[in-house]
């Protein structure tokens, strides 16, 4: 229970339980949008399969016009049914993702109404804007296109193309292919805090941005009567550059982090190119199983470059997610006792 009890409590703190909440209010829904993204990763897997299928009747002299037919009607209607699965768990997942948006900033300014005048005394309008505005907008992509969409993605087409890598074309092979990406979670490991920090600087800086810009409109009159509108201008320049400097080293990391991924996977490619046409001349391998593999080398391409992307999304999304947790945790300018009888009970 205790164990429980600390889980939901940290839960809360990282604003995690937001979007948890969410799904669980919608599991057919997200059922449904899961199996959908799944069934489309899958088949995506199976056409380098067929490609090479066809590549090895071609080379052996057995193809005919009919199996050339049935190879290219096999491809369209994998293809087919691969991007029709795929709208539709996409179709999901960016709807739902409009609708967590709403709901989080409806709890926001909902929360806003029972702050005491002393919490916005001690925050500004421009830090509040933030949390509504850019914070918001953050969490909103984790549960759409570029979130749970590309996560699910990337992780069941990497499964389902190193099975049949290992299992149907060859193992050394795939060991030799795949040895770089095994750094991978170490990257992740070393970019991933630094990353999430940094997002956390720069939303700082955006919400002192409008602090800024709320103070100059509010105060403008007297900005004017006493003539400081060079030192305002300068104070002003001094925000934006602060957001330039901040965003830019986020823009670094993430430029970095994102790199590496298909850094990897090149380096990959170039061995399995050598390597594998080494096998492939002393007939260990066909070449319709060379064919294969250089065709899901380059389809892990994708996947493992959004994987990046996405881990990167995630990590800024922690940040804005316990941003917006610690907001709507405030203490109330009045709450009710525990002994205090249900509204509803009434």
């Amino acid at each position: 229970r205790n164990k429980k009890e600390f889980r939901k409590a940290e839960s809360r703190k990282t604003g995690w339980y937001l979007i948890w909440e969410h799904v669980a209010e919608h599991p057919v829904i997200y059922a449904i949008c899961l199996l959908s993204i799944i069934s489309s990763s899958i088949l995506a897997t199976r056409i380098p399969k067929i490609i090479g299928d066809f590549t090895n009747t071609f080379s052996s002299g057995n193809l005919t016009l009919k199996l050339a037919a049935h190879f290219g009607l096999l491809i369209v209607g994998v293809s087919t049914f691969r991007v029709a699965f795929g709208w539709l768990g996409r179709r999901i997942s960016m709807e739902h993702g409009r609708i967590l948006n709403y709901k989080v900033r409806d709890k926001l300014f909902r929360k806003w109404e029972t702050l005491p005048l002393s919490y916005y005394h001690e925050h500004s309008t421009g830090d509040l804007l933030s949390h509504a505005l850019n914070d918001v907008q953050i969490i909103q992509q984790i549960v759409a296109l570029n979130g749970f969409n590309n996560l699910v993605t990337s992780i069941f087409t990497l499964l389902g193309a190193l099975y049949v890598m290992l299992i149907n074309i060859n193992w050394s092979l795939s060991i030799a292919g795949l040895g770089p990406l095994l750094a991978i979670p170490f990257i992740v490991r070393y970019y991933s805090p630094k990353i999430k920090r940094q997002s956390v600087k720069v939303q700082e800086a955006l919400g002192g941005m409008s602090q800024s810009v709320e103070e100059i409109v509010g105060g403008i009159r007297t900005v004017k009567a006493f003539g400081n509108e060079e030192v305002v201008i300068r104070r002003f320049g001094e925000r934006i550059d602060e957001i330039v400097t901040e965003r830019m080293i986020q823009v670094k990391l993430s430029a970095i982090f994102t790199a590496i991924i298909p850094f990897m996977v090149s380096v990959g490619f170039i061995i399995v190119i050598a390597y594998g046409g080494y096998l492939t001349i002393h007939k260990t391998i066909s070449l319709g199983d060379f064919v294969s593999f250089l065709l899901y080398l380059i389809l892990l391409k994708q996947p493992l470059e959004q994987l990046g992307n996405t881990l990167n999304l995630f990590q800024r999304g922690a940040a804005s997610l316990a941003r917006v947790a610690e907001l709507l945790d405030a203490p109330l300018a009045v709450s009710d006792r525990d002994t205090a009888t249900n509204q509803k009970l009434i």
